[in-house]
């Protein structure tokens, strides 16, 4: 990813994106995401929970670039209208 879009990306993640989460309920489903998952980690030994929380972190880096992808997609998207 350039430069340019680095900072557009961390300017819509600071900026543009807390309000826009805010406003479609993200922090209410969070809340509720992170409720059912201490209840299902309650079912579990520490031993289970220890190697669930190991693969969710091998997971996250995985998901960076799709997060990347996803915003040039819906930047380009945005500029398209702006080339006609």
């Amino acid at each position: 990813m350039s430069d340019i879009l680095h900072v557009l990306l961390e300017y819509a993640e600071t900026t543009v994106l807390p309000g826009m989460l805010s406003a479609n309920g993200h922090a209410a489903a969070s809340r509720q995401s992170a409720r059912r998952w201490d209840a299902f980690q309650k079912t579990h030994s520490p031993e289970q929970s220890a190697h669930l929380d190991a693969l969710l972190e091998q997971d996250t880096p995985a998901q960076l670039p799709e997060i990347e992808a996803t915003f040039q997609a819906g930047l380009s998207l945005g500029l398209k209208p702006s080339r006609l």
